[in-house]
């Protein structure tokens, strides 16, 4: 997140890579670039230290540099090296997680509501009835167009240290994350003298 932001890529797009469990393709498009590029600067320290990134993302040892670039790796390929049956796979175990985690929910999503401080018994509703569509959609997305077009599983959530597959949190809803108390109360304004 922190190399698209440097790099000046649309912040719309960033949000989709980082929250939406589904993506469209421009936003999959960026983020394979992007790991393509990581992928290139990462094979070692030395090459790690003198890219792009170094004085801001500091990588202190050469396991952790290895990973990174094994998921870098991963998600620049996940269009193009997954065989047909692997996508299926993924998509199928994608689906899966997905609804065993939305099982685990209850309907009312307190943790969000926490957000938005003492507007928290207002929001309740909403941002529970949100957090469903979160987690059948797989976006924060409202409009159908864009809707439609979040047809790709994230890559990022795609794999883990665990594995391939799904590695989702069922309480995971990105706008517990903000604080949201503005957004459900009134603001007065005074006239200037």
């Amino acid at each position: 997140m922190f190399t698209l932001v440097i790099d000046g890529h649309p912040t719309h797009l960033i949000w989709n890579i980082f929250y939406h469990f589904k993506v469209d393709d421009e936003s999959l498009s960026l983020l394979e670039k992007q790991c393509e590029k990581l992928v290139t600067i990462s094979h070692d320290l030395d090459a790690w230290s003198s890219g792009p990134y170094a004085t801001f993302l500091r990588v202190c040892s050469r396991h952790t540099l290895l990973q990174l670039n094994h998921h870098w790796l991963l998600y620049s390929r996940t269009r193009n090296s997954s065989s047909r049956n692997t996508k299926k796979s993924i998509a199928s175990a994608f689906s899966c997680k997905l609804e065993a985690c939305r099982s685990k929910e209850t309907r009312v999503n307190l943790t969000a509501s926490r957000s938005a401080g003492p507007f928290s018994d207002a929001t309740t509703k909403v941002l529970s009835v949100h957090f469903e569509h979160y987690w059948r959609t797989g976006t924060v997305f409202l409009d159908p167009a864009d809707l439609a077009n979040a047809k790709f599983p994230n890559p990022t959530f795609i794999y883990s240290l665990v594995g391939e597959g799904c590695a989702i949190h069922y309480g995971t809803y990105p706008l517990q994350g903000f604080h949201l108390a503005s957004a459900f109360t009134s603001i007065r304004t005074t006239p200037s003298a």
